[in-house]
């Protein structure tokens, strides 16, 4: 009997550990549900304001959109009325002015160079000042005046 009740004394000792354990893992249990629930509300905080600034966001970006429509149309009024008095004048020739024509005379502009004529047999070279002189790095394909795709040779 001595037995027995030694027995049932360490069998309460080990029940009395093992109920201590199991309220410090249910205190342990009890934080962890508190900041797991604080985690949840700073998430649901953070969500909401994402949420507020995404909305705020959408709406800068309409009334940005909004306002670089009306400077368009602003600067499209402008450059209409600027442009307006001037529309019937014409505008002055550039200082030099070169068609690539088979001639390469210059329309405008001053290019001390010399010209040949041919007349019947005769070559002549003449003073020229709206004459370009102009080398041809390669060859190169064109259509001609009788409408014949042509090559050019380097000159």
């Amino acid at each position: 009997s001595e037995t027995a009740a030694k027995s049932s004394q360490d069998a309460a000792a080990q029940s009395e550990s093992a109920a201590a354990s199991s309220a410090s893992a249910a205190a342990a249990s009890a934080t962890a549900s508190a900041n797991s629930q604080k985690a949840a509300k700073t998430s649901e905080t953070n969500a909401k304001v994402s949420e507020t600034a995404a909305a705020n966001s959408a709406k800068a970006s309409a009334a940005s959109q909004t306002a670089a429509k009306a400077s368009e149309d602003a600067a499209r009024e402008y450059a209409s009325q600027a442009a307006e008095p001037y529309k019937y004048v014409l505008q002055p020739l550039p200082d030099v002015w070169i068609p690539f024509n088979d001639s390469l005379d210059m329309i405008t502009g001053f290019s001390p160079s010399y010209k040949k004529i041919v007349i019947g047999d005769d070559e002549i070279t003449m003073p020229g000042d709206k004459v370009v002189k102009f080398k041809r790095a390669s060859t190169a394909t064109y259509i001609n005046k009788s409408g014949v795709f042509s090559v050019a040779k380097i000159d």
